[in-house]
């Protein structure tokens, strides 16, 4: 199943200051976020990408940057 899929760079220096910004926005807001999910939530912002996950850790990514979740339900 993974071998359909289509790896995708997800570090370069742009990435990397908009991760940072995000990670910021979101500690001003007195939210902290796992810098490695912060990676991958701005992953998915800067290129319009839902994210699959059953982690409710990227919740309030969504809640205050728009990250769009499809979350499982069960």
């Amino acid at each position: 199943m993974l071998q359909s899929l289509t790896p995708a760079p997800m570090l370069g220096f742009d990435l990397v200051h908009a991760a940072v910004d995000n990670y910021r926005s979101l500690r001003a807001r007195g939210v902290t976020v796992n810098p490695a999910d912060t990676f991958i939530a701005t992953y998915c912002l800067e290129t319009r990408s839902q994210l699959l996950t059953s982690d409710r850790d990227f919740l309030p990514v969504r809640d205050h940057l728009g990250l769009q979740l499809l979350l499982p339900s069960g």
